[in-house]
């Protein structure tokens, strides 16, 4: 059994030489669009998903760098060797040929089982991961069905005293949810919290958010996976306030109900 250290060395550096690449484009263009940003980060996410479907990864690890582990394998006994027999002659004795001792067989040694300890290291961390954003999931289920509708405003917006601030809540039917106190809203207020939440929902922000949770799970030893999880969910946050601003047309007074809504 070999552990091949080469492959997921390749898939890391692959992954971190694709996301340097685009973080000196972005840098070198003075890119501050959010929605761009949001972009070129959920490409980088893509293909780190992709990187272990990919045939040949190895070739970007120097072949010194090159490790593997292999279990040792038991070692064949060498064949005793066989004494020559003496010429025959009349006239002389024959006289007992001494035979040669058979060699001892080494002990077999043991090495430390390394591939099987961690794969079983990683496959328990990337479960447990797994299982803390099913629970975190179920949470947000079950506040997106005990949310009670808003008529008369918008379809997918809901009322919930289980939030505090404006949010998003689901993939395939996303739902708006605020909090109770949405009653003492300004008008501005209740239009550029639409339109910031409308955007999350119309640029499918919650669905690149999963992929990022699952990347996390599946890359948990890659710290790029966790660093790219909460860039993409800064630059959706900007996007959106950059999409609600043009909404409204008053940029102004945007940055201050953002204040507002932070305090």
């Amino acid at each position: 059994m070999t552990f091949h250290l080469p492959y997921i060395a390749g898939l890391c550096l692959r992954a971190l030489l694709v996301a340097s690449c685009v973080g000196l484009i972005l840098s070198l263009a003075r890119v501050r669009s959010g929605a761009v940003r949001h972009a070129a980060w959920a490409a980088v996410l893509f293909t780190m998903l992709a990187l272990p479907v990919f045939p040949d990864l190895s070739s970007l690890v120097p072949r010194s760098l090159q490790i593997s582990v292999d279990l040792p394998e038991p070692l064949a006994a060498p064949a005793t060797p066989v004494a020559p027999l003496p010429a025959f002659n009349d006239s002389a004795t024959l006289a007992p040929t001494p035979r040669a001792a058979a060699p001892s067989t080494p002990a077999t040694s043991h090495h430390f089982p390394f591939a099987p300890v961690a794969w079983s290291l990683y496959l328990l961390t990337a479960v447990a991961l797994l299982l803390r954003d099913f629970a975190g999931w179920r949470a947000a289920r079950r506040i997106y069905r005990t949310a009670a509708p808003i008529s008369g405003i918008a379809p997918a917006l809901y009322e919930s005293t289980a939030v505090a601030a404006p949010l998003v809540v689901g993939i395939i039917r996303p739902r708006i949810l605020v909090p109770p106190a949405w009653h003492a809203w300004t008008e501005i207020k209740r239009r550029a919290v639409f339109a910031h939440e409308s955007a999350h929902i119309q640029r499918r922000d919650l669905f690149v958010a999963a992929l990022a949770r699952l990347n996390r799970c599946i890359f948990w030893f890659h710290p790029l996976s966790w660093w790219l999880e909460h860039k993409l969910a800064s630059t959706a946050e900007q996007a959106c306030d950059d999409a609600a601003a043009r909404t409204l047309g008053e940029g102004r007074a945007y940055a201050e109900l953002l204040l507002e809504i932070a305090e």
